[in-house]
């Protein structure tokens, strides 16, 4: 049978009274559908309880399951330790869940490291749930810095499990939306974040899970949200079931998003198995290349991902060799891969192109490769570098124009120029040296270049 119900849930400590106090009054409305969401699993009964939080360990390249049979959570860090929050687990449908992951090469599973302690992305709405139902084992699983697409699929192989099982079991999808709604509040405000959230909002109260999905990348970025790849698992978790949708609320009194929905599985619809649909979407959107430099490393990552095999290829009008080079890779709108020099190469921009195209899809240690599957929506960049200027300071610094390098003795770092995020000099002087692990206080060096650009 599918899941019993689906609830997105949002995790402020404030909600919980002893950490709120005063301020809880002013989350009343999110306090109160807490207690009716927590009352309905209560009478479902289910045997599992599945949440899917941000705020656990995360990979980059891996969805971690919390496999430990026991674990503890307190609300100390908000300043109320002594509210304690203990879970078991139900470790038959964790080896189910490994067992179904392995069956697909998926990269989930109970790898990693592993502690008992529990975040407030599970203690929040445990704290509501355990007031009705004392001991109802849950399986926490973290998310990753894999694409949407890999958090969809996961919901569905979670899907296929509890399918086989004869026993109610409730997802809850546990995030916030928008961290930046008010200037007062603790991200400050960005027009993004509202028109992320009435995007979301929107979808929701539909059960659109189609047009969540779709929601841009670089304004999900620029709303500062924590929940969305946990709702798309929750998506996927419902794939090709027609579902009955509640909304309960949506507040956002201190400047992030709160909001709480219920989705219920009725009879199944080949319209709405959505992965297809979404990737054709996705394939469409993918801007194709135009320039002989970014066609060349489009061909170069294509060629080894699919043969093993080096390009061997010369531009037109080739270069010896170039002062610095960088390919950078996207999917989805989303950094997918970068990797590059700042020195100048040995050898010509045509086998630079190539070395760098490869090592981006294969070789940077922040992702997992690039698989075949992936391909038709990846987007390339190739940045050619001038040669590097030392500077004093940042008074000229235009972050859409100039890069920086920082460096001492032990430690270097690039940031290219002109990065979603990235606003003023300060931010992209602070970035860079966190890159390279460099502290302020320390001693180093300072040196900015420009690029030409090419997409």
């Amino acid at each position: 049978m599918p899941l019993h119900t689906a609830f997105i849930v949002p995790h402020p400590p404030i909600v919980v009274p002893e950490v709120g106090q005063d301020n809880a009054q002013i989350v009343q409305t999110t306090i109160d559908n807490y207690h009716a969401i927590a009352k309905k699993i209560a009478d479902i009964n289910p045997r599992t309880l599945i949440i899917t939080t941000p705020h656990q360990i995360a990979y980059a390249d891996y969805f971690h399951l919390k496999a430990s049979d026991k674990a503890y959570g307190n609300f100390a860090s908000f300043g109320a330790p002594n509210i304690n929050i203990k879970i078991s687990t139900d470790a038959a449908l964790i080896a189910a869940l490994s067992k179904t992951f392995k069956k697909y090469d998926f990269p989930a599973g109970t790898l990693g490291n592993e502690h008992s302690g529990l975040d407030h992305g599970v203690t929040v709405p445990l704290y509501f749930i355990q007031q009705y139902l004392k001991d109802i084992p849950v399986v926490i699983i973290s998310l990753s810095n894999l694409s949407r697409v890999h958090h969809y699929q996961l919901g569905q192989m979670i899907q296929e499990v509890t399918e086989e099982l004869q026993d109610d079991i409730v997802f809850l999808a546990s995030g916030d939306f928008s961290h930046k709604l008010k200037d007062d509040g603790p991200y400050g405000y960005a027009q993004e974040g509202e028109i992320f959230d009435d995007k979301l909002v929107s979808a929701l109260k539909k059960g659109d899970f189609l047009e969540m999905l779709k929601v841009d990348e670089p304004l999900t970025q620029k709303a500062a949200e924590c929940g969305l790849k946990s709702f798309i698992i929750m998506a996927g978790a419902l794939d090709g079931y027609q579902v009955n949708p509640t909304f309960y609320s949506y507040e956002k009194p201190f400047g992030v998003g709160y909001g709480m929905f219920a989705f219920e599985p009725q009879e199944r619809s080949p319209d709405r198995q959505l992965l297809d649909t979404y990737q054709a979407w996705l394939k469409k959107t993918t801007k194709p290349p135009k320039h002989p430099y970014v066609k060349l490393a489009k061909e170069a990552l294509e060629t080894y991902v699919k043969t093993q095999e080096i390009l061997k290829k010369d531009l037109v009008n080739d270069q010896d060799s170039v002062p610095g080079i960088f390919v950078s890779l996207y999917h989805s709108n989303q950094l997918r891969g970068c990797i590059g020099t700042v020195d100048q190469t040995q050898t010509s921009l045509s086998k630079s192109i190539i070395k760098y195209a490869v090592e981006a899809g294969i070789h940077d240690p922040r992702f997992a490769s690039v698989s075949k599957d992936e391909l038709p929506f990846i987007e390339y960049r190739v940045d050619l570098l001038s040669a590097s200027v030392p500077i004093e300071n940042l008074d000229d610094q235009n972050v859409e124009k100039h890069g920086l390098i920082v460096e001492n003795k032990d430690k270097s770092a690039v940031l290219l120029p002109d990065i979603e995020g990235i606003d003023d000099p300060q931010t992209q002087h602070n970035m860079v040296l966190k890159k390279a692990g460099i502290k302020p206080e320390e001693s180093y060096k300072m040196y900015r270049f420009t690029v030409h650009r090419y997409q």
